[in-house]
């Protein structure tokens, strides 16, 4: 294989993983209130239940 190829190829695997970093703390971020709304939320009910079931 032609090295000037290879270096071209990693060049540009570097170049998208940087790219890619920035869409992907945003999205994480997004990820984690979703999962932190969504256990708040299980918590809640289930104290409710509690509350509902004992006289």
């Amino acid at each position: 294989m032609n090295p000037a190829f290879i270096i071209l190829v990693i060049l540009g695997a570097i170049a998208l993983w940087f790219l890619l970093s920035f869409l992907f703390v945003p999205l994480g971020k997004l990820i984690s209130k979703i999962w932190n709304d969504t256990m708040h939320e299980t918590k809640k009910d289930d104290t409710n239940r509690k509350e509902k079931q004992e006289p």
